[in-house]
């Protein structure tokens, strides 16, 4: 059985029928701009509508038919179990947000989560070479990570677009300093700090959070790296793929 297309709905959309229509009516005219704000109808989505306690499924848009400012619908009649009847001119055509919709999205993400958790047993990142801590195109305090996925604290997450780490702070005192570029389950990136040390070690970046890089500072660095210029911080890359 082919998968049903996911519902779209459009925020508090409202109109009114322009004239009546029978229990077996097939196209419903609204008033002036009524089909502005709906869904566009696709293969991919659905649009439910509901009038008195009957609900309907949009399969058509027509705008400005049949004369200018008036759209026409073509619906499916007596949709998901309510009964086609007898609607009267100006009665109130309204986009809601069934429970059915939610529910379909809640077990098509279920259905997901399930099938990433088939395939990963352990957080780390997806083998597309995403989730990378770098330099910036002209070294400063700040590095960048980035897009990719990765699995953190058992979920699936993802970064879209190159993402900007707020400024580093160079130690003081002589002393060296590590810090951490971590991604939590949501797909927030955050920096830990380390304790400056003459022999500095990592700190820990906590339960639910995947390590991507850890970054090497020195008193007076004035910017980050790839490669260590002996004088600056530089980035030492942490991998645990899945």
């Amino acid at each position: 059985m082919a998968q049903r297309p996911i519902t779209k709905v459009s925020d508090r959309w409202f109109a009114q029928l322009n004239a009546t229509v029978t229990s077996g009516a097939t196209t419903w005219v609204l008033k002036s701009s009524g089909a502005t704000g709906l869904p566009t109808i696709s293969t991919e989505q659905q649009t439910i509508l509901h009038c008195g306690s009957e609900k309907v499924l949009v399969t058509a848009v027509a705008v400005d038919t049949p004369s200018a400012g008036l759209d026409t619908l073509t619906v499916q009649r007596g949709y998901s179990g309510t009964t086609a009847a007898s609607h009267s001119a100006d009665a109130a055509v309204a986009m809601y947000f069934y429970d059915d919709f939610h529910n379909d999205a809640a077990e098509r993400i279920a259905q997901l989560e399930r099938f990433v958790y088939g395939l990963f047993s352990a957080d780390g990142t997806v083998q597309d070479g995403g989730l990378q801590v770098q330099a910036t195109g002209t070294p400063g305090m700040t590095v960048e990570v980035t897009a990719g996925a990765a699995v953190v604290n058992g979920q699936l997450v993802a970064l879209r677009a190159l993402y900007t780490t707020a400024a580093f702070t160079a130690p003081t005192g002589g002393n060296k300093r590590i810090d951490c570029v971590r991604i939590d389950q949501y797909g927030a990136i955050s920096v830990v700090t380390g304790t400056p040390s003459g022999s500095p070690s990592a700190p820990s970046v906590g339960t639910g959070y995947l390590k991507r890089a850890e970054v090497y500072l020195r008193t007076g660095s004035t910017s980050i790296k790839n490669t260590d210029d002996t004088t600056n911080g530089y980035i030492t890359i942490t991998e645990n793929y899945l």
